[in-house]
């Protein structure tokens, strides 16, 4: 009996001192995480990392708690960290492809290679950034419709940010007939682009022949303009040039195909 008391009062005091560090170790755990929260306010990282940041911090100091308990009661620590790997292991191979969508967000959150308001373009679809969660980035296309990318596919394609820089370069190809005076066609182009408020006249907007294509000589013009006046300055171009090449009388060319007729030796008729 008197073994049996001693062994209940040893046993018994461990599992009170288990509970208080439990408890001890819970009051820690609020108090640091009450100053994760306040570095994070004043910290530059995204606002989307700040919820996992913190769950992270509170895992792994209540982790610490537990084991510092179980280390109390002569519970091999060895035995948790078993059982923590191999379910580790398990929702690693049953959630593969959330992971890699959580590190992709975790990449973009870090590196960020664009910010919501952005206009980006990634494999085949371009839109608004509206919202970039830890594992999917929210888009709207420019015919609104809502597009949700997973970001470990993006954190490994190629992204294109049309909303970095303050300006843009608009790139257009005009066609005009081979007879054409071509000095005349510039000189048409060059008072359209002088006279459009929109068009940056530094850089010197470009003007010149391209190419001889099958029907028609290709003039390039490459003028710049503020990213947002980008589409807008597109539409005035392709207006405001036919309209100039209409009065000064230029045509524009469409494929045409020339056919002869011959006839052969029996007097049929041949196409060539």
């Amino acid at each position: 009996m008197e073994k049996l008391n001693e062994f209940f009062f040893n046993y018994g005091m461990k599992i009170l001192a288990a509970v208080l560090v439990i408890v001890v170790g819970s009051y820690l755990v609020r108090l640091v995480m009450r100053m994760v929260e306040k570095a994070l306010a004043r910290s530059s990282v995204d606002i989307s990392l700040h919820t996992f940041i913190k769950t992270v911090v509170r895992l792994l100091m209540q982790i610490v708690v537990l084991l510092t308990a179980a280390g109390v009661l002569d519970i091999p620590s060895t035995t948790f960290i078993t059982i923590l790997g191999s379910a580790g292991l398990a929702i690693g191979l049953a959630l593969k492809d959330s992971l890699g969508n959580f590190a992709g967000g975790i990449l973009l959150l870090s590196f960020r290679p664009f910010k919501v308001g952005d206009y980006i373009e990634s494999d085949g679809v371009g839109g608004t950034v509206k919202d970039i969660h830890i594992l999917y980035t929210h888009l709207n296309t420019p015919d609104n419709r809502r597009v949700m990318i997973p970001n470990g596919i993006l954190a490994n394609a190629r992204i294109t940010n049309y909303s970095t820089e303050d300006r843009r370069r608009l790139d257009l190809i005009f066609g005009v007939a081979y007879g054409s005076d071509i000095e005349k066609v510039k000189t048409a182009i060059n008072e359209v682009i002088a006279s459009n408020p929109m068009v940056i006249m530094d850089p010197e907007p470009i003007v010149r022949m391209q190419a001889h294509r099958e029907s028609a000589v290709e003039i390039t013009v490459k003028i710049w303009c503020l990213k947002e006046n980008y589409w807008n300055l597109l539409y005035d171009m392709h207006e405001q040039v036919k309209a100039s090449f209409d009065r000064n009388g230029i045509s524009i060319p469409y494929p045409t195909r020339s056919i002869r007729v011959e006839k052969d030796s029996a007097g049929t008729d041949i196409l060539r």
